[in-house]
């Protein structure tokens, strides 16, 4: 894709050094001579597994709701909403990271032809996980391997229990199961990996229980940054039609420029900064900043505000090499 079709459909440019926030991030990045993920993994992260990048670290959900005083009242709610819902998907991420990177290792095989992964916390604030890796053998779906993560402190705690041919679903993993090999199979909406992840979960709706499919790119090659082809797909549990939201119009893959620190993004799709920008800010560990209307929001820390505009006229920017 060019760079004009790029600021045409959706801007996206890098935020050069210059233009880093004053204030130091909690876990400070080397000053990178690439956009590459250093060699050494961070304290406390597992090597990578072969073909998968980097993730970013884990994170602390505590206060995630409270939002900064910069955010409008009229937008307070779906601002929190982003910074909950992304630091969680953040955690969630990484536990299934640590959880793949240990099934690979035990050599464990999935009986009949493995078909992903359901990832479900076990505290409030998504400190402990639960991955449980399905196979379908035929028409029959079973979970061939329950992981346990423990992300509260570095290195991560995992205990593994291998399902030998196979355990049977709960009655909710059936529903997930159905509903995100749905999506999967579904054609029809942007893709921007040849691979994706699919984190499903149930949440209580206005009218009851509704599925929640978050689909993302896998991101391969540490070099690239994805921000485009986001998704999340919304299902009445007793039935009706399924609600599609769509991060963008088009697919981005960045790189960063020598002297690069973060992104500038622009949005159509929400007033404010969605849960995706939330994650791929804690993800990648750059700043996102999100150009939506005449308004220029940050994301940085997981941590939405809204700049003024002498913050905004204070950044430097450069558009990125084509892909």
């Amino acid at each position: 894709m060019n760079a004009r079709l790029i600021a045409h459909v959706l801007l996206a440019a890098a935020v050069l050094g210059a233009a880093a926030p004053a204030t130091p991030p909690a876990k400070p990045a080397p000053a990178p001579k690439t956009a590459a993920a250093t060699a050494t993994p961070a304290a406390g992260k597992p090597p990578a597994p072969q073909g998968q990048a980097l993730p970013g670290t884990p994170v602390d959900l505590a206060g995630r709701e409270q939002v900064d005083a910069s955010v409008p009242s009229k937008y307070r709610d779906e601002a929190a909403s982003a910074q909950v819902e992304g630091a969680k998907l953040q955690q969630e991420d990484f536990a299934v990271w640590v959880a793949s990177n240990a099934l690979v290792q035990s050599g464990l095989r999935a009986p009949g032809t493995a078909t992903g992964w359901l990832a479900t916390p076990q505290d409030a604030l998504a400190r402990t996980w639960k991955v449980s890796f399905t196979a379908k053998n035929g028409e029959h779906t079973v979970v061939y391997a329950d992981i346990d993560v423990d992300l509260t402190k570095p290195p991560p705690k995992v205990q593994m229990a291998a399902r030998g041919k196979g355990r049977e679903l709960s009655a909710d993993e059936r529903i997930l199961v159905r509903d995100r090999d749905i999506v999967s199979a579904h054609k029809e909406w942007l893709r921007c990996a040849d691979d994706y992840n699919y984190s499903a979960s149930i949440r209580q709706g206005k009218k009851g229980r509704e599925t929640v499919i978050r689909a993302l790119p896998a991101r391969h090659d540490d070099k690239l940054y994805l921000l485009g082809g986001f998704h999340e797909f919304v299902t009445p549990e007793k039935g009706g039609k399924m609600k599609h939201f769509q991060q963008t119009n088009t697919c981005l893959e960045l790189t960063l420029p020598p002297h690069g620190t973060g992104f500038v993004v622009s949005h159509l799709r929400s007033n404010t900064p969605t849960l995706f920008h939330v994650f791929a800010n804690l993800s990648y560990e750059r700043p996102v900043y999100v150009k939506i209307g005449s308004r220029t929001w940050k994301v940085d820390g997981g941590r939405i505000t809204l700049l003024d505009k002498n913050s905004v006229k204070s950044l430097k920017t450069e558009a990125p090499p084509a892909h």
